[in-house]
């Protein structure tokens, strides 16, 4: 009797099993923002006035290309205006008005965000005010959260602390080995003024101890950029009793947050940012940004604050944009820092 071999199951090409992962994770990425969005944020995803999630979408034809989806939130109460495009990777967060502003000051006339591709929309986050990338294997619903909840600047500054801690294992996403940091990024990290970071990065002590720096276009200039590891580098250098976190002080009384003093002005997280990049747009040559200080309390992450003074100039400014705000601070700050406006 003759016995027949039994037939062996087709192999899959690798491509369609990678496509496959691909689809099934971007599923759960749909779902956990799905989650976020109705049961934290309490938005109603069946709702386009409050938030709408788009299906798979493929960026080109070919099937094997990664697919993505996004995600539109409209400004609601207090939740922000946000454009989520999240790949099976990376998930890009914008400021949807920030974005538009942007390339008006730019002179351009503004693209949607769905018709970036992915290098695209990763240049476009190169500008932390209008976007962040978030690793989707890494801490997603956590820094997703706080990526729909608060300035995205802030944001960022709160990722690259939990990245030094961690020896920068997780979080923005990036092309090459390590992320690129600017001399503005750096100035917020070290609590200095660009000027600052730019004048230490001319030093040849400086250069000699953190290695030779990366110079890439920016806008119409050449701009310096530096690693993560030559930005803890420079810190050990610049603050040499400083550079571990654990040795940053606690909040000083009536120091504030950017949320803090959003919540006793009773105005959006926002406009308090919005203020401070005016304050720093506006300042004369010579000043220096109100950048904040670099607060730590025990248990929890490092925080920029501001002082009392700074909160003035920040309140001025509100004003000066509309903001009834005056008789809030009284409330809760008090009658002593609003005698000094």
């Amino acid at each position: 009797m003759r016995m027949e071999k039994p037939q062996q199951p087709a192999q899959l090409p690798e491509a369609f099993d990678s496509h496959t992962a691909q689809v099934e994770k971007l599923n759960d990425l749909h779902k956990l923002l799905r989650f976020l969005l109705e049961n934290d944020l309490g938005l109603s995803t069946h709702d386009p006035a409050q938030a709408y999630m788009s299906q798979h979408i493929q960026e080109t034809s070919a099937s094997q290309q990664p697919l993505r989806f996004i995600a539109t939130i409209q400004p609601h109460d207090t939740q922000p205006a946000r454009t989520v495009i999240t790949y099976p990777d990376v998930a890009f967060v914008f400021d949807t008005p920030a974005v538009e502003q942007a390339a008006q000051a730019q002179g351009n006339s503004y693209q949607p965000l769905h018709e970036y591709r992915k290098h695209d929309l990763a240049e476009l986050v190169q500008d932390e005010t209008c976007g962040v990338a978030l690793s989707t294997d890494h801490h997603f619903a956590w820094y997703m959260y706080d990526a729909l909840t608060s300035p995205l600047a802030d944001v960022y500054q709160r990722i690259i602390a939990d990245q030094t801690n961690n020896n920068w294992l997780h979080g923005v996403y990036h092309h090459g080995p390590e992320p690129l940091i600017s001399v503005g990024q750096a100035s917020r990290h070290l609590d200095i003024t660009p000027y600052a970071v730019e004048k230490a990065l001319r030093n040849p002590q400086v250069i000699q101890k953190i290695g030779e720096i990366i110079v890439a276009p920016r806008g119409n200039s050449m701009r310096p950029f530096i690693t993560p590891k030559q930005l803890l580098s420079l810190q050990e250098h610049l603050r040499p009793h400083s550079a571990d976190t654990h040795t940053l002080l606690p909040p000083q009384k009536e120091e504030m947050t950017c949320p803090q003093l959003a919540r006793a002005l009773g105005v959006h997280d926002m406009a308090v940012r919005r203020a401070i990049a005016a304050l720093n747009q506006e300042k004369s040559e010579g000043e220096d940004n109100l950048t904040g200080i670099t607060r730590k309390e025990q248990g929890r992450r490092p925080t920029v604050y501001y002082s009392p003074e700074q909160q003035v100039r920040i309140l001025t400014k509100l004003r000066e944009k509309g903001y009834s705000v005056l008789a809030k601070l009284r409330d809760k700050l008090g009658e002593d820092l609003t005698q000094k406006d």
